[in-house]
């Protein structure tokens, strides 16, 4: 199945980090697009690890998923202090640009 991954991460990422980003969804899930927004400023701050933050970056993935897939990717994006907030949403085919 086709799902949105969306994810804020903190705006000070580097490269690196937004590579091992990347390579969590990977294990999961199989990128057909990915888009990179940049840097935005948020609606509220998020305070992660006592840091508080005001900008994010944000990353767009449309991925395909197999069942039980998106709960374990959920839980692993979790789990990562590289990512302040995620979103995973299963999407209608016939919306996806090829």
């Amino acid at each position: 199945m086709f799902y949105e991954i969306t994810l804020i991460t903190p705006e000070n990422n580097t490269a690196e980090d937004m590579a091992e980003i990347r390579s969590t969804i990977e294990k999961w899930a199989d990128i057909h697009t990915a888009e990179d927004e940049g840097v935005k400023r948020l609606a509220y701050a998020i305070t992660s690890n006592g840091v508080e933050h005001n900008f994010g970056h944000y990353l767009f993935y449309i991925a395909t998923l197999n069942d039980g897939d998106p709960q374990r990717l959920s839980a692993e994006l979790c789990r990562d202090n590289k990512v302040l907030r995620h979103l995973i949403v299963k999407a209608d085919r016939k919306y996806i640009k090829h």
